[in-house]
């Protein structure tokens, strides 16, 4: 073949092929705009998971109402299965709420801030009936829960936040989750701290003595130093971060004294396990001769806050004297004071609050003396002046009644020693010597005998001073006579 003809081959075979390429391209570009045009299926959102489950609610005592509230769905990818939260409607536009998880528990702080949200549009119509301490809620669908407990009846226990989930199951192993599939029963235990107020009292002026819940050592003067134990629950730091009367969290102690027996309240302290406390800042406090308050701020318990609710309630402690001031003995063990401790109830909801109380009891003792004369006999011998003094006592003196007997007007207490002295002794008599007096374990009753005063007696008209004038008298007229006789006979 002539080189001319070869060239002539190729050129035609090299625009067989363009032509044929251009085709091709054509081809490709129709298609690409043909399905660009076309409208396009959407992709497929995470739907409802189908089917319901239960909660199981333990820890209960049969007092308690329970209330569950939805506050998120669970979808599921229609390929996957692959399972999501997403808020419930009316939880979607509200500021403040935690990161869902996918289909991970929630932390406790999670909790805490979904329990500040729930509205009542959200609650489940349902309030189970507890039996054998558990509380069951059924056909429940898949999603999130907050789980609200509330007692009206139970005076120390604070409920924490609970969100528990109703997680979809494949029960009928049909691959996917359907309304035949039971989801089995999620449970969960309360979650609760109990807060506690204990009284106590002991004898301040005495440094070794020991804190009771009674007392029988103390006299009038006498300073009587009181404490408080206080367990502190954690609280919610979303509902603590509120203001206004509504709002607030409640957690506040009046101590309330019976200035019959003892008045104003003194060297108050209060202090924290781990925490340092500020009056005024993390505390308020007011006193009166008859009640002590103290009252938490929400940045005291924002301080005392466990790290995690889970965790033990923060021990505070509130010391303070007070002075004695009773003016007899008593009956038997009296009230003395009275703590009463009132508290929000909900980590969530503070406008639901109780008490909770204790008091202390002392016992005073009475000093009573008998008064007799030497002469007297079994009779009681009225006249006297007595003083007591001794221990914290200003000196007390008064006359003794009309019958001899004589109470002081003040409360002593067991193992304390006095001094009783007789400042005045009825006329004709001689004091009697300063004695000690020790009460113990009761009434103490001291008689005392007055020696006559001899030296004061004065003659009296048929007393023994008359008669001894009278023989004197008839001693001197008898010799008299005597002289006289004599003499008349010397002179016959």
């Amino acid at each position: 073949m002539a080189a001319g003809e070869k060239e002539s081959n190729m050129r035609k075979i090299n625009r067989s092929l363009r032509g044929a390429l251009t085709t091709v391209v054509a081809a490709v570009t129709m298609a690409v705009l043909a399905l660009t045009l076309m409208p396009t299926a959407a992709l497929a959102e995470p739907t409802q998971v189908a089917g319901t489950g239960k909660v199981a609610i333990s820890g209960l005592t049969g007092t308690e109402t329970i209330e569950l509230y939805k506050v998120a769905d669970t979808l599921a990818d229609d390929e996957t299965n692959a399972l999501s939260y997403e808020w419930k409607d009316a939880f979607k536009d509200i500021d403040g709420l935690p990161t869902l998880p996918s289909t991970t528990a929630l932390t406790q702080a999670q909790a805490n801030q979904i329990a500040t949200k729930v509205t009542s549009a959200m609650k489940v119509n349902a309030t189970p009936a507890i039996a054998n301490g558990t509380a069951t809620v059924s056909d429940l669908p898949a999603g999130l829960y907050y789980v609200k407990v509330t007692d009206g009846n139970d005076s120390t226990r604070v409920f924490q936040n609970i969100v528990v989930p109703v997680n979809p199951k494949d029960s009928n192993g049909n691959f996917v989750y359907d309304e035949e599939d039971d989801f089995g029963t999620t449970e969960q235990e309360i979650k609760v701290q109990s807060t506690s107020l204990t009284k106590t009292v002991k004898d301040g002026n005495v440094a070794d003595s020991a804190y009771g819940e009674t007392i029988n050592t103390l006299s009038t003067g006498d300073t009587a130093s009181f404490k408080l134990d206080v367990a502190v629950p954690f609280y919610n730091t979303d509902v603590l971060s509120k203001t206004g009367a509504t709002n607030a969290v409640t957690f506040s102690i009046v101590d309330t004294l019976d200035t019959t027996y003892i008045k104003t309240p003194t060297n108050v302290a209060v202090s924290a396990d781990g925490v340092t406390l500020a009056k005024d800042t993390d505390y308020r406090m007011a006193t009166t001769d008859g009640t002590l308050t103290v009252t938490f701020t929400p940045t005291g318990l924002t301080k005392l806050n466990s790290s995690e609710p889970s965790a033990n309630t923060k021990a505070v402690t509130i010391t303070y004297d007070a002075t004695v001031v009773a003016t007899a003995g008593t009956t038997g063990l009296v009230d003395i004071n009275n703590a009463v401790l009132t508290f929000s109830k909900s980590s969530a909801d503070p406008t639901k609050t109780n008490t909770t109380s204790d008091k202390v009891q002392a016992q005073f003792y009475s000093l009573t003396v008998q008064k007799y004369g030497s002469d007297t006999g079994d009779s009681l011998l009225a006249g006297a002046e007595f003083a007591l003094s001794g221990q914290n006592l200003s000196p007390s003196a008064t006359s003794t009644d009309t019958n001899g007997t004589y109470t002081f007007p003040v409360a002593l207490g067991s193992g304390d020693a006095f001094t009783l002295s007789e400042t005045t002794a009825p006329t004709g008599y001689l004091k009697v010597a300063d004695q000690t007096v020790t009460v113990e374990d009761g009434n103490a009753t001291v008689t005392i005998t007055d020696q006559k005063d001899n030296a004061s007696i004065l003659p009296s008209t048929g007393g023994a001073g008359t008669i001894g004038l009278t023989v004197a008298g008839v001693a001197i007229m008898a010799g008299a006579a005597a002289f006289v006789i004599r003499s008349r006979k010397q002179n016959d």
